[in-house]
């Protein structure tokens, strides 16, 4: 899920908005204003998938239905036009002053972007792939790969590939899943209780 949701910032990267659609900014600022936007879309659709999975009880029929109107509800909020799609159709945003989902990228003298038809076909494809049907499917146990991840490392760090433990690289393992469970600190003490505890 990290990696799809990962993608959404390189795609706005990779997008040509034209001119006006950031609002009273040099090329310099638009730049900025481009990553920091990517970042707020990932954001904003992360938090709308993990919403309707919790309303829905994960049920994608409901769950793909949605959010297939919540991805014109985030397109018009971002375009500064927050109101009734926001109100019936999005998890995060309540289309008024209060609980409206916060543009923290933008100036505060801008209410909103300034798309045009050609950058809302940008944006709705941008946003379909983390929200659409097939995107929905690829994460319909709304997990992550980091706890898998982690353990890796555990593993790496305690059993270096350059070094061969023959006689204790059973033990050493065990160490690296009490250590990633319980923390580094918790599993000290409760090895260190084991071992007194045997004696």
């Amino acid at each position: 899920m990290r990696h799809l949701s990962q993608s959404i910032v390189s795609q706005i990267g990779k997008i040509t908005f034209s001119k006006g659609f950031f609002p009273h900014a040099n090329y310099s600022e638009k730049e900025k204003l481009k990553k920091r936007f990517g970042y707020d879309l990932k954001r904003r659709c992360n938090a709308e998938f993990v919403q309707a999975y919790e309303h829905f009880a994960g049920d994608l029929i409901k769950i793909c239905k949605k959010l297939i109107l919540t991805i014109e509800a985030i397109i018009a909020c971002y375009a500064g036009q927050c109101g009734t799609l926001c109100r019936r159709h999005s998890f995060c945003c309540s289309g008024g002053k209060r609980g409206a989902w916060n543009k923290c990228f933008l100036p505060a003298e801008n209410a909103g972007l300034n798309p045009t038809t050609h950058d809302k076909e940008h944006l709705r494809k941008v946003v379909s792939s983390r929200l659409g049907p097939v995107a929905v499917n690829k994460t319909k146990f709304n997990t992550s790969t980091q706890k898998v991840e982690s353990v890796n490392r555990a593993y790496t760090r305690t059993n270096s590939k350059a070094t061969t433990f023959s006689r204790n690289f059973s033990p050493r393992m065990h160490a690296a899943v009490l250590s990633v469970n319980n923390g580094p600190e918790s599993a000290i003490h409760m090895a260190c209780d084991a071992a007194v505890n045997s004696t």
